[in-house]
């Protein structure tokens, strides 16, 4: 499962932050875009091979 981080509204605008690109260091042509962060825990990942391998031996 995934969870999302949500910031309360009028926590942190375009106005708190400098209008610097953080890849380029850009000053000019900065647009600030709505974005949605989502994190969940890698580690479940390594059952999907081994699930798939005991599904594939009792297919067998």
């Amino acid at each position: 499962m995934a969870q999302l981080v949500d910031s309360p509204n009028n926590e942190l605008n375009e106005f708190d932050l400098p209008r610097t690109c953080i890849a380029t260091g850009a000053t000019d042509g900065v647009v600030f875009k709505p974005v949605k962060f989502a994190w969940y825990p890698k580690w479940p990942l390594i059952f999907v091979p081994i699930t798939l391998a005991i599904a594939i031996i009792l297919a067998v």
